[in-house]
């Protein structure tokens, strides 16, 4: 995941680095998107790692006959 985030320049934004802008500053609609951007790639890596061991899960119980 870190590779990823510093090949696109957005590591900053989960390291601290990348501060936010005020409201009033030109640059925070585009820091807010690059946010949002960056919490949706962590939310779907983390989600998709969960529900693949819960799949995973499910099949090994289903085929020692559990369910």
């Amino acid at each position: 995941m870190i590779i990823a985030l510093s090949t696109k320049t957005k590591l900053e934004l989960i390291d601290g680095t990348a501060k936010e802008p005020s409201k009033t500053n030109s640059s925070y609609h585009s820091w807010k998107l690059y946010n949002n951007i960056v919490v949706s790639c962590i939310v779907h890596f983390i989600f998709g790692s969960i529900r693949k061991k819960a799949f995973y899960g499910w099949k090994k119980q289903k085929k020692s006959g559990m369910t």
